[in-house]
C-alpha cells in the first residue's frame, strides 16, 4: 500500500520531480495528536522512503514529529515553519508528510506530498489498511474506554510513551 501510494503522488504531482533534488519524507503522526508517532508511522515513513530511492530519487528522512500543523483560521493541515526551514536548508524540492486515523477495523492514512519552497499541495493520497495482530502491535488499538481515559495521567503518559520505547 505504501509503494501504490508513493506511485500516486508522483504520478499526479502537479509539478514535475527532479530525480537530483532531495524529497524530504517525515514520520507520519496520529490526525488526533500531530506531536504522536508510532511505529505504524515511522513504518510507513520508511517504506515510501524505499520507494522513492528506488525510483531513483535524492530521499531525505526526518523523524520530525510536528512536521504537520493545523492552521487556525482554516482547521487546514500545512507544513510547520521549522519543517519548512529545514527542507530548504537540504534543498529539498518536496516534503511528505501525513497522518494515520486508527479505527476498530482499520487504520487510515492520509499523505501528502507538498512543495517545499511555497507549502503548497501538490498531491494526495489516502487508502486504508486492515487491523490484526501485527497492525495492533504497530498502532494502539482503539476501545470504547480510549476516549475516557485521555485526561487520565497513567493512560496518557503510556499513549506518549508508545512511541518512545526507552519512556
Amino acid at each position: 500500500a505504501s509503494y501504490a501510494a508513493v506511485d500516486q503522488l508522483l504520478e499526479f504531482s502537479r509539478a514535475p520531480l527532479s530525480p537530483d533534488k532531495p524529497i524530504v519524507v517525515t514520520t507520519l503522526v496520529d490526525s488526533s495528536d500531530l506531536t504522536m508517532a508510532v511505529p505504524l508511522g515511522r513504518l510507513i515513513s520508511e517504506q515510501m522512503g524505499t520507494r522513492l530511492a528506488n525510483a531513483g530519487f535524492t530521499v531525505r528522512e526526518l523523524r520530525f514529529g510536528n512536521a504537520l500543523r493545523i492552521r487556525e483560521e482554516s482547521g487546514e493541515l500545512v507544513l510547520s515553519r521549522n519543517l519548512r526551514e529545514i527542507s530548504r536548508g537540504v534543498g529539498a524540492q518536496a516534503v511528505i508528510a501525513g497522518t494515520y486515523t486508527p479505527a476498530a477495523t482499520r487504520v487510515f492514512v492520509n499523505a501528502r506530498l507538498i512543495q517545499a519552497s511555497t507549502g503548497d499541495l501538490l498531491s494526495a493520497v489516502d487508502f486504508d489498511l486492515p487491523r490484526g495482530a501485527d497492525m495492533n502491535s504497530l498502532v494502539p488499538p482503539v476501545t470504547d474506554k480510549t476516549e475516557e481515559m485521555e485526561g487520565d495521567w497513567e493512560y496518557s503518559h503510556h499513549r506518549s510513551c508508545w512511541a518512545d520505547p526507552g519512556c
